[in-house]
């Protein structure tokens, strides 16, 4: 009996160590992070093009329902009928790798194409085609074509993780209530189609799909598939695992987002009272701004010198509360910022005025409990039993220490752009439903001049 104990363990101990482990959690992150950053420049570009903020693409309360029904549906479709089905879902697939190898490839395409060339479009029987679309596509049709011709693991990793960057860029979850309500669905949906569904199917449906998808004879771009190096086998990380976690931390970024800019705006504002005091000692009445001027770091550089706005746009008036939490957060670093600090609490401090950078450290460690419970187990393990729990639990916990718990409830704007777009145009005329549909907030609030009282020191937002 310790022999075999201490076999299972040595075993154990090599499954976590192998290279094939530790690549397919780098791939889970990579994807995450780039997602992420890349859902913030694909809402920028479409708040560009429509001068709205990108909500189309959001998730809802009813979709966060049916989601995990129609998953669980696909499931049960996939466990009787999958022979049946493989070839559509190659089709499905094929269309959906090739255009998502395109959207992660068209940034480092278009630089080179920047550097390279002085043409920016090639026209095609009247039709404006830009350069880097056109030059993408070879790229992507390198990665499908053989994956078609071999149907092996590799490229079939490499569509995954690419469908995976795509859909954590395209989709988005609104606020911290959708979110936990997907979330926590998808934790009983994936629970009840590993351990549960055995007693009704006779096996267990999840596992069986999974082993059915990760032959690597005929790999779907479905899951990441890694053939082990020190243990016999292969390690299998369902791409759900990674997209569905990776949406919420995705939210999470755009929650960093807006804070960092309603810090960098507070700033500016402090500025410029200080300048307008200077003023008023010389006798020079400073002219009153028009409009609600949008401070972000792009515009103020943009700005020529001694012209860059200061006032806090629009949109941070729909999240007045949002504003309020960060110039309290704000008040207390003050308080806080001149005591000694060593290195390692300087970068713990860094992490943990992170949401998103928590979530990744939470989402790291939920795959490796998922790991370890499956090594001492010796059964498959529904990683969102560990992952859920551990991103959404330290979310919360960290929303409540920094107070801003009702701001990542409601959500926050996802874009400043189309207010941006507005004001060039000089649209005095605010249409507040695209923000107040992201922050959840009903009609505009009154601009932060208002004086509105913050925390315990009874300062106001006018104050700064």
């Amino acid at each position: 009996g310790g022999r075999h104990m201490r076999q299972q363990v040595a075993t154990g101990f090599l499954l976590l160590v192998d290279p094939a482990t530790v690549v397919m959690a780098l791939c889970a992150l990579a994807t995450i992070v780039v997602g992420s950053h890349r859902s913030s420049d694909l809402a920028a570009v479409v708040a560009e093009a429509t001068q709205h903020a990108p909500q189309a693409n959001g998730v809802t309360l009813v979709m966060a329902i049916a989601l995990p029904v129609l998953g669980s549906i696909l499931l049960v479709v996939l466990f009787y009928f999958l022979n049946i089905i493989y070839y559509l879902l190659m089709v499905m697939l094929t269309f959906s790798g090739t255009m998502s190898v395109c959207f992660v490839f068209y940034p480092l395409v278009e630089n080179f194409v920047k550097v390279y060339t002085r043409r920016e479009s090639i026209k095609i029987r009247c039709v404006e085609i830009p350069l880097p679309a056109l030059a993408v596509v070879p790229i992507a049709l390198i990665v499908v074509v053989p994956w078609v011709a071999t149907m092996v693991w590799p490229l079939a990793d490499v569509l995954a993780l690419c469908i995976g960057i795509t859909t954590v860029a395209a989709v988005r979850l609104p606020s911290l209530k959708i979110s936990a309500i997907l979330l926590s669905l998808f934790f009983v949906y994936d629970i009840f189609w590993v351990f549960l569904s055995g007693f009704i199917f006779g096996k267990s449906v999840m596992v069986s799909v999974a082993l059915g998808l990760a032959q690597e004879s005929a790999a779907l771009p479905l899951l990441i598939t890694m053939p082990r190096v020190l243990t016999e086998g292969s390690s299998v990380l369902g791409m759900g695992d990674i997209v569905l976690p990776g949406l919420f931390l995705c939210f999470l970024y755009r929650v960093d987002c807006f804070i960092s800019d309603v810090s960098y705006a507070l700033t500016q504002r402090k500025a410029q009272r200080a300048d307008q005091a200077e003023q008023t000692e010389q006798n020079t009445q400073p002219e009153a701004a028009e409009g609600a001027a949008i401070v972000t770091p792009a515009v103020v550089a943009a700005a020529p010198m001694g012209e860059q706005p200061l006032l806090l746009p629009r949109a941070y008036a729909l999240q007045e509360h949002a504003v309020q939490a960060v110039l309290e957060e704000q008040q207390t670093e003050m308080s806080t910022e001149n005591a000694p600090a060593s290195a390692l609490r300087l970068l713990l401090r860094r992490v943990w005025h992170s949401y998103f950078l928590c979530g990744l450290v939470a989402y790291t460690m939920g795959l490796l409990l998922t790991w370890v419970m499956l090594i001492v187990l010796q059964v498959g393990q529904p990683a969102l039993l560990y992952l859920v729990p551990a991103v959404l639990g330290t979310t919360v916990v960290q929303g409540w220490r920094r107070k801003h718990l009702s701001v990542l409830w409601r959500g926050v704007p996802d874009t400043f752009l189309a207010d941006i777009a507005g004001d060039a145009a000089g649209d005095k005329s605010t249409d507040d439903e695209d923000g107040a549909g992201a922050a959840g907030a009903e009609g505009t609030v009154a601009a932060l001049e208002a004086t509105e009282t913050v925390g315990e020191g009874g300062r106001s937002v006018e104050d700064v």
